[in-house]
């Protein structure tokens, strides 16, 4: 079993795992006290690839979950996604012209030859797309820029992926300046809303606020995706660990 394919083993035995403890209304908290961790600790462990076996023999037995059949149904699924290896989110985070390529290739399915001909490429450019995804492993290269991919679908970027990030940057860039725009439209709406509540109940609503989003978002696809006359929006959701001290009353200071 290759490195990869162990690390999508853990992420699925982790999402069971995460599942369980919502139907037995475990917290973090909970768990952490059973590791003698911080909470922190425990949603770390939790959403990371490189939990130990120990650990996570523990957590499947915190669930009631018979340890070897979690593993090998873990092994056996087949994943709903195949995620880009961390070399190559980098690779691509480093180079979105390479991405580009890559994507025309491998999800449009377009040929060498069309790629060049649209953005008027040279033999030695095409090369060198095709031999930097080499690099990266995620094809083999043959003579006359012939080339075998690596990889299947479905393939995608994994949720800690640089490449989300810089997506996510540039979509909360346009947020800013929709909030920081001097007037307004009947399109924009901004709500924010500073709480203090347990973590149970802030997760619950997370949740329903993404099942929300989730739904429109299902409609908008299946119903207006391919109607160019309507505009296009985004719903930004961010929930975060709020400092108070940056709202205290500036101080008075001396004006002479």
């Amino acid at each position: 079993m290759t490195k990869e394919l162990n690390k999508h083993v853990v992420r699925r035995c982790l999402d069971k795992i995460k599942s369980q403890l919502k139907v037995r209304e475990l917290t973090y908290l909970d768990v952490a006290g059973l590791f003698d961790v911080s909470e922190n600790t425990v949603k770390r462990m939790l959403n990371q690839d490189d939990i130990s076996l120990n650990r996570l023999l523990t957590l499947a037995e915190l669930c009631d979950l018979d340890a070897a059949k979690l593993l090998s149904e873990s092994v056996q699924d087949t994943p709903e996604h195949t995620y880009f290896t961390a070399r190559q989110d980098q690779a691509f985070a480093k180079q979105p012209h390479l991405l580009s390529y890559f994507s025309r290739l491998f999800y449009h399915q377009q040929t060498v030859e069309h790629i060049a001909t649209e953005f008027n490429l040279s033999a030695l450019s095409s090369y060198r797309y095709l031999r930097a995804l080499e690099d990266i492993e995620l094809l083999t290269l043959h003579p006359n820029n012939q080339f075998k991919f690596l990889v299947h679908p479905p393939l995608g970027f994994a949720p800690d992926s640089l490449v989300i990030k810089q997506s996510v940057c540039k979509h909360m860039a346009q947020t800013l300046d929709a909030v920081m725009a001097p007037t307004s439209t009947p399109e924009q709406h901004v709500l924010i809303k500073p709480m203090r509540m347990p973590s149970i109940l802030r997760d619950k609503m997370w949740q329903e606020l993404q099942d929300s989003v989730s739904k429109y978002a299902h409609i908008a696809e299946q119903a207006f995706a391919q109607h160019s006359e309507q505009p296009d929006f985004q719903v930004t959701l961010v929930m975060h660990p709020l400092n108070t001290d940056v709202f205290n009353e500036a101080p008075i200071i001396a004006l002479d």
